[in-house]
């Protein structure tokens, strides 16, 4: 059993289970002005108790979970090492065995928590989840436990400490952890704070609450730090597991936004200019520039408003700007024309003209490579 439960009654209702339990009802409560109802307790806070007295009556009283050391101080007694006694070894350990006899007590529990492995990982990290078990009905879960008494040198007054004890898990509950604490039901209570009952723990063995009036769930992960109190500690939660979509919604269409996973999308690819553009774009190669007959267009040609008419057009940034890879070979000490590849002196001007006359099959180099492949095909 790990070292975290639940105790969050209110005093009144707390204190009517304890009279329901056999104590009687105008006995003290014991330090009731620190009890503090407490959503997620560790060892080391204090815990309202049902204590067996030396001379067999019932007491409520605040005690720290873990039992402390005989000569001590509060501030330094470290409630980690004993908050839990195993019931097979609890009647031949000396340091529980002579508690036995008078020192007996039951805590009253909302519920435990224990963790379970995850089912995922998330970024490689090793995770646990915690899940919450608690009495299918809205009553109390009496725990046995064994408390001690002693004197606190630091203030001069008295250091009470308890532990649970804890047994091999019952069926249901054996896939969450092999440890459970020693939940009683109601025969087995009075039997365990009967200070004449001189074999108490056939009370562990015959007075068990069965499991099958136990009830558990999946909690938020937020409750794994001791220092989270909020009311969300044991309210349940679905896994990821259980978070499956409907047989329906899994076969209805998808919209197309989420066709894409997240962060995968790409952006739309460009097609490469036409002719008709190709001749627009070298048209206009500087401010001045008309239209040639040679192009091909039948009426003169507007300006295109994406293309600049205060500087020389620059054919580099018209094929980056289209998307298209601008050829190796097109350098302005060196320009070529991009569709025959060849070679072209005199700057940019010859070259939109050698351009014009390859669009247009005028192309010397393309004439003779078209009349070739014809003579092949008739061979």
């Amino acid at each position: 059993m790990c070292g975290r439960s639940r105790q969050c009654f209110s005093a009144a209702g707390l204190h009517a289970e304890a009279v329901r339990a056999g104590m009687p009802s105008s006995r003290p409560w014991e330090g009731k002005e620190r009890y503090q109802p407490q959503q997620n307790m560790c060892p080391g806070k204090e815990a309202a108790v049902l204590q067996l007295g030396q001379c067999g009556e019932l007491s409520l009283t605040q005690m720290r979970w873990g039992l402390a050391p005989s000569l001590g101080t509060a501030a330094k007694a470290d409630h980690w090492r004993m908050f839990n006694a195993r019931v097979e070894t609890v009647g031949t350990l000396q340091v529980f065995s002579r508690l036995l006899k008078s020192r007996r007590c039951a805590v009253p529990l909302n519920g435990f928590f224990e963790w379970s492995d995850d089912e995922f990982r998330h970024g490689g990290i090793h995770q646990k989840q915690p899940w919450y078990v608690h009495a299918c009905e809205d009553k109390p879960m009496w725990v046995a436990g064994v408390y001690t008494k002693c004197d606190d040198r630091a203030t001069g007054g008295k250091l009470r400490s308890f532990t649970l004890l804890t047994m091999a898990s019952a069926t249901p509950l054996a896939w969450l952890h092999d440890r459970m604490p020693v939940i009683l039901d109601e025969a087995g209570l009075k039997k365990w704070l009967d200070g004449d009952n001189p074999e108490p723990l056939t009370a562990l063995r015959d007075g068990l609450l069965p499991a099958s009036q136990l009830a558990w769930h999946p909690v938020t992960k937020k409750m794994s730090r001791l220092d989270y109190e909020q009311p969300d500690c044991a309210l349940p939660i679905k896994l990821v597991s259980q978070q499956q979509r409907s047989v329906t919604s899994f076969f209805s269409p998808r919209s197309a936004k989420n066709e894409v996973a997240p962060g995968c999308e790409t952006e739309e690819k460009k097609e490469p200019p036409t002719s008709t553009e190709l001749k627009e774009a070298l048209a206009y190669s500087s401010p001045d520039a008309k239209p040639r007959s040679s192009v091909g267009t039948s009426s003169s040609i507007e300006r295109r408003p994406d293309l600049p008419a205060t500087r020389a057009f620059d054919i580099r940034s018209f094929f980056v700007a289209s998307n298209v890879a601008t050829p190796k070979c097109v350098e302005p000490s060196c320009p070529r024309c991009p569709v025959c590849k060849q070679s072209v002196d005199g700057g940019n001007a010859e070259l939109n003209r050698h351009l014009d006359m390859c669009l247009n099959k005028e192309c010397d180099l393309a004439s003779q490579q078209n009349l070739d492949a014809k003579k092949q095909r008739l061979a």
